[in-house]
């Protein structure tokens, strides 16, 4: 592959042929959809979060597919300053199709996820220098839970899109940047693959910059490779310029820099990373050990084989030879520290690589070589293709029990809760505000919290969806607040009466949902206390009380 660094150089009749290539990324695609497919079992609603996002795509759309100034999500008058790309395919989706906006937000992220193995593949290739190294890295990635688990939740339906769109970013800009005979029609597909990508998400236009940042040491011509890139990021600001001119005439910069500083630290991403359990595989973690063993080799090693084209495909060491083995565990750390908050995905992009390296350092006698068919492979090696299918199988069973993890977000509202927020938008007053006592120490996972205001159009005192557009003291706030009113729990209802002055909140009914929250193994009930002493406080009443929720009337 031309412009490939390899740390095990495969010759190219060894690499994989096109048979080897098409059963490889089958292989990584089934086991992507049965991953990615098996938290939807049982459930006919988006997984976890994606209240805040349908909303605003309804806005858009009674808008008609023009930018509101601000979104009805929650009653808050919250700037429309996300970035519009997913809102627009929904709603095209929406409008031209007949498909509805929640199973668009159920069903649109799985497809973006799986098309991103595909990319992971494309990107390997390119960076290892092999399409085996390509197909081992789609099939680690495609297996790590936290490539996709806030890919395919409601919400996944921007980061989904957005991550798609950098990796497919990152493959032109390798290449534009290691092989000389790509000019500048491939810097112009990196302009506008990367503003499409800055459209979509803008953690992940942060990704795509950064990482380009990371591959420059390693460009063929330093000069035309600067030049290009800069080009490249012309075009993708002119891409961009098309959403955030608007957004600055009306909101001017204040609503992006807010959403900006609502990340999480840099010391909190480096406090993960050498946790080593940023995977959130919680069994069965052979892809992080491969890693490990794939960045001990890059350190200790120092040096790769490089293939240059050209007729003699000669090694050309150039300037940065020496320390062209680290540039993944750079990347790797890169991410974390600049952000942790969504660098558990992006991160695990050059994971999947490192440990591709390490596999193709130890051997690659176990992998089907040049035009050899694969099953012809497997007949031929039947103990490695066994080991390897038992490897494979444990690493899907071990999928599915890190996403029955009460934290994970890959459960979804049961539909007796959701008929019970039907209930609080149809028998409730118009300008009603109700706390959500749900228990969730996360706000992320609290899906009840978040999907409440765009169910049942009331507003709910304690969500924090939406405040990191308004400004960083009603951000701390909301989060504060949050967690407060999530601590009444396990405390009497009282407590909810305490918390509204607290924090200055008009509640008039307080939402106590029933069944399991975060999946088959939390609790059947999560908060009893509030739910059994109403009669603690004087004049409230209940209103509702069926299999979701309990709906409590303050007085």
């Amino acid at each position: 592959m031309a412009g490939g660094v390899t740390i095990a150089k495969i010759p190219a009749d060894q690499d994989a042929g096109p048979a080897a290539v098409q059963f490889g990324l089958a292989l990584a695609l089934v086991c992507a959809a049965i991953v990615r497919f098996v938290p939807f079992v049982g459930t006919d609603f988006p997984l976890n979060d994606g209240g805040l996002f349908a909303t605003m795509i309804q806005d858009l759309v009674n808008n008609r597919l023009l930018l509101p100034a601000s979104t009805t999500y929650n009653g808050l008058d919250i700037p429309f300053a996300y970035p519009p790309l997913a809102f627009y395919v929904a709603a095209l989706a929406n409008q031209a199709f007949g498909f509805e906006i929640l199973d668009v937000l159920r069903g649109l992220p799985v497809v973006l996820s799986l098309a991103t193995v595909v990319a992971v593949y494309w990107l390997g290739q390119g960076i290892i220098g092999s399409r085996t190294g390509g197909i081992l890295a789609s099939l680690a990635f495609a297996l790590l839970p936290s490539s996709y688990q806030w890919m395919i939740t409601g919400g996944g339906i921007t980061r989904a899109l957005a991550f798609l769109l950098a990796i497919v970013a990152l493959g032109i800009g390798w290449r534009l940047l290691r092989s000389p005979e790509h000019r500048w029609w491939t810097a112009v597909m990196l302009g506008l693959v990367g503003g499409l990508c800055a459209l979509a998400h803008p953690q992940a236009a942060v990704f795509l910059a950064t990482s380009l940042l990371v591959f420059l040491p390693w460009a063929a011509n330093w000069r035309h490779a600067v030049t290009r890139v800069a080009v490249s990021g012309v075009i993708g600001l002119a891409v961009l310029a098309t959403w955030l001119v608007p957004v600055f005439a009306v909101h001017g910069a204040q609503p992006l820099i807010s959403a900006i500083r609502s990340g999480n630290p840099g010391s909190e991403g480096l406090a993960q990373l050498f946790s080593l359990r940023f995977t959130d595989l919680i069994i069965f973690d052979l892809i992080t050990i491969a890693a490990v063993v794939g960045l001990i080799l890059a350190v200790r090693k120092r040096e790769v084989h490089e293939q240059h084209p050209g007729p003699d495909r000669r090694r050309q060491p150039g300037p940065f030879h020496r320390r062209r083995a680290l540039m993944l565990p750079i990347w790797l750390v890169v991410i974390w520290v600049l952000d942790s908050r969504a660098g558990f995905a992006f991160a695990m992009v050059p994971l999947s690589l490192l440990a591709t390296t390490a596999l193709l350092a130890l051997s690659t006698a176990w992998l089907p070589a040049g035009d050899t068919p694969p099953f012809a492979h497997i007949r031929g090696h039947p103990l490695g293709a066994t080991f390897m299918l038992a490897v494979i199988v444990g690493l899907v069973f071990a999928n599915y029990f890190s996403g029955l993890r009460q934290t994970s977000p890959l459960h979804a509202m049961s539909s007796e809760q959701r008929q019970a927020i039907v209930w609080a938008g149809e028998r409730t007053p118009g300008d009603a505000v109700l706390a959500v006592v749900t228990g969730s120490n996360d706000w992320e996972i609290d899906a009840v919290s978040e999907w409440l205001p765009a169910i049942a159009n009331r507003r709910s005192a304690g969500t924090v969806q939406g405040y990191e557009w308004l400004g960083d003291a009603a951000w701390q706030r909301q989060l504060d607040a949050h967690a407060s009113l999530q601590a009444c729990a396990s405390d009497v209802l009282p407590c909810v009466l305490a918390w509204a002055d607290e924090f200055d909140f008009a509640v008039t009914h307080v939402f106590i949902p029933k069944g399991a929250l975060h999946g088959p193994l939390s609790d059947a009930d999560c908060c009893p206390a509030p739910r059994h002493s109403v009669e603690l406080v004087d004049g409230a009443r209940v209103v509702y009380d069926g299999p979701g929720a309990t709906v409590i009337e303050l007085p």
